[in-house]
């Protein structure tokens, strides 16, 4: 709520009184880059380890505005140089450098920002040429980043790079980030970004169309990057229970509670996870091992592999499985073989059809 009656304010703001002369504005203006994706030109006054304060950057009195570092992914100074919240100050960004501009109505945008002010920018594209965008249609935008740039190509973000087919691997979404997963239309979950640490979910399976018992579950997770795009740490749990069942003291529950270790960027990683599983009251005697890789391949596709391997007491129970992710601009589509392996079950395997897709406003 906080962080949309900010918004709410700087739109209010620059509705009602308007910038000076566009050149002018420009080059007196500093940049705050908020996480969930509004862009304020601004004039920073004061910078401390919790807070930045500034003027609107045609303001020149008056009460200054403010924003906490955690709702803050950077500061852009006029000057060209930036800061981050722990204090860094880093490369200039601005100079010739491209931009990655996600505009309301999905479209993407891919050049040079020449000027800006408080209500548009202008941005100089390879095949459009130069435009100008209004900061109120725009959703997002970012430093183009280098390793974004393959073979000539512009990578841009995965739209589903936290999961596998299923399971989740050390990464998690940024904050207000967010998507629908389904597969084979009955299995639904909406994942949400709290935190840039922090990611929960909420799943159900809709058989109480057929008149019988459902499954919902509640998938938290949280993130701990190790090493930056390289190495990452994920605690997490799936907790379950079916509605509309007798239950007998928590009978009715069920999931798992496990660890990740991915290693690798968000684009080509391996994964290793250790879980137990639990039904009641009752938790398993042995883990539960796993195995993931993702590996973008092109500019559109990538491979996917995840594999389990359980103890059911009597024997060991494999799953494995492996396919191909489409990545759209929003919108992921899983296609997979999945193979269970015990000794007393024949091959078979079993299609999988999934697809993901980005909600809300950070994307």
């Amino acid at each position: 709520m906080k962080n949309q009656f900010l918004f709410a304010a700087i739109a209010l703001c620059c509705l009602f009184f308007p910038s000076k002369t566009f050149g002018q504005e420009n080059a007196a203006c500093d940049t705050l880059f908020l996480k969930a994706g509004p862009v304020v030109p601004a004039k920073v006054k004061l910078v401390t380890t919790t807070e930045v304060q500034y003027y609107r950057c045609d303001q020149t009195e008056g009460s200054m505005l403010l924003v906490n570092w955690p709702d803050l992914k950077e500061i852009h100074y006029a000057d060209g140089s930036r800061r981050s919240q722990k204090g860094e100050i880093l490369p200039p960004a601005f100079r010739d450098s491209s931009w990655v501009v996600e505009t309301t109505d999905d479209n993407t945008y891919i050049g040079v920002i020449r000027s800006q002010n408080s209500n548009s920018i202008v941005l100089e594209t390879k095949n459009l040429g130069t435009i100008t965008l209004l900061r109120a249609n725009i959703r997002k935008m970012e430093p183009l980043r280098p390793e974004q740039i393959k073979n000539g190509e512009i990578w841009l973000e995965s739209p589903h790079a936290t999961r596998y087919l299923f399971g989740p691997n050390g990464y998690s979404l940024k904050r207000g980030e967010a998507y629908y997963q389904n597969v084979w239309v009955w299995f639904n979950q909406v994942s949400v970004g709290v935190t840039d640490k922090f990611t929960m979910g909420f799943g159900i399976v809709p058989l109480f169309f057929f008149n019988t018992v459902t499954p919902v579950w509640i998938t938290p997770k949280f993130s701990v990057p190790i090493k930056k795009d390289k190495i990452n740490l994920g605690v997490g749990a799936l907790l379950a229970t079916v509605l509309g069942g007798n239950d007998n003291g928590g009978g009715n529950s069920f999931g798992v509670a496990y660890g990740q270790l991915t290693l690798g960027s968000r684009d080509r990683n391996v994964n290793f996870g250790l879980g137990y599983g639990y039904a009641g009251d009752s938790w398993a005697n042995s883990p539960t091992l796993s195995f993931s890789a993702m590996h973008r391949a092109s500019k559109k596709f990538a491979f996917i592999t995840e594999n389990y391997l359980f103890d059911t007491g009597n024997d060991n129970v494999g799953i494995l499985s492996a396919g191909c992710r489409f990545l759209g601009r929003r919108i992921a589509i899983d296609g997979a073989l999945v193979v269970p392996v015990e000794q007393d079950i024949e091959f078979i395997a079993i299609p999988w059809l999934g697809i993901n897709v980005p909600i809300g406003g950070k994307r």
